[in-house]
């Protein structure tokens, strides 16, 4: 199911019926000391298109693209969330 106000925006394209892309933003928080090391290892990885260290509550913010929810749910709760020093997110969709 495609939310209608998100049906023609940049974060989901939909070609033929079908969801192809979805982008969103994750902001991360880490352990104190471990910010370098988790940006590293997120900014490795293939579905990330950019990573940022912050100042401030935050520690780092990715943009990733994914092809459906479900890609994005498990790579929020399977890769993100259980790499070592991350003890926070927040998932973003991405409008336009």
């Amino acid at each position: 199911m495609i939310i209608p106000r998100f049906e023609n925006s940049n974060a989901v394209r939909i070609i033929n019926g079908e969801t192809m892309e979805i982008k969103a933003f994750i902001l991360v928080q880490t352990e104190v000391g471990s910010e370098r090391e988790v940006y590293s290892q997120l900014g490795n990885l293939n579905e990330v298109e950019q990573v940022y260290e912050l100042f401030g509550e935050w520690d780092i913010i990715i943009r990733v693209k994914v092809d459906s929810i479900e890609q994005l749910d498990g790579f929020v709760s399977d890769i993100v969330r259980k790499t070592e020093g991350v003890t926070l997110t927040s998932t973003t969709l991405i409008s336009r």
